[in-house]
């Protein structure tokens, strides 16, 4: 065989089995939901507070919440849904981080959960409500009164939405079969 049928051969071959490296490693973070709270621990190490400090933005449903982290531990909220015409801006309130059995969480005093209901976004003191929202990472159940906890989590390499982001910060669920509603950075 001449070296050019050789090289028309070898290509296709390599690009097929790039093709399947790619997708494996794509999948990884699929395969090790079954252990959530290992993976969360592994993206989730190693996370100080001065790596927050930024602008957060999310799309939940029709809205756009944004959250602005300040250094000396303060944050504010902005959120607007043009469908349902809800929009509020918040004072400054204070945050804090939290490392729990190796996963690192993000507590903000007064926050207003606006990931799931409207009703809920709208509570006066912020917070989840009466509802109870499950932690995907150990799978357990809290309830947020006058605050909201994010998971702060690493990005996974080739996350095509969080290109942007070094982290991502994760509301807990509503419904366990649901997905998580997350903030990206958008400046530091």
């Amino acid at each position: 065989m001449n070296p050019v049928n050789r090289i028309r051969l070898v290509v296709p071959i390599l690009s097929m089995l790039i093709c399947i490296h790619c997708a494996f490693f794509s999948l990884r973070p699929f395969t090790q939901r079954e252990e959530p709270q290992n993976y969360c621990k592994s993206l989730s190490s190693d996370i100080t507070s001065e790596l927050l400090v930024g602008t957060w933005h999310a799309e939940p449903g029709t809205g756009i919440d944004q959250i602005t982290l300040n250094a000396n531990h303060t944050y504010s909220q902005k959120y607007s849904n043009p469908v349902t015409q809800i929009s509020f801006q918040t004072e400054q309130n204070n945050w804090e981080i939290d490392v729990i059995d190796g996963i690192t969480y993000l507590h903000l005093n007064n926050m207003h959960k606006c990931d799931s209901y409207e009703s809920i976004c709208t509570i006066k003191d912020g917070g989840g409500g009466d509802g109870s929202w499950i932690n995907y990472c150990t799978g357990e159940v809290a309830q947020m009164k006058r605050f909201v906890t994010l998971v702060v989590l690493k990005i996974v390499p080739g996350d095509i939405y969080y290109g942007l982001s070094d982290l991502k910060l994760c509301h807990f669920l509503s419904d366990p079969d649901g997905s998580a509603v997350c903030y990206r950075r958008i400046t530091k």
